[in-house]
């Protein structure tokens, strides 16, 4: 049986404090949770924030790769 994500709270990732800065081991945690959901999200982290790129993101980022 695969379990799904269902609630924001299932992405939670548990820190100190709602200021505290996200680390790599918290970017690697959550792109655990999300592979084992088979969800495939690009992310990054940015100035200790954890940003999820879009679809479209992801297609120019791989376009512009190309260009290159």
């Amino acid at each position: 049986m695969t379990s799904s994500l269902t609630a924001p709270e299932d992405l939670q990732i548990k820190s100190g404090s709602p200021s505290t800065r996200l680390t790599v081991a918290d970017l690697e945690q959550l792109q655990g949770i999300l592979s084992e959901a088979h969800l495939d999200y690009q992310l990054e982290l940015v100035d200790g924030k954890i940003i999820v790129m879009g679809p479209s993101d992801i297609v120019s980022s791989e376009i512009g790769l190309e260009f290159g």
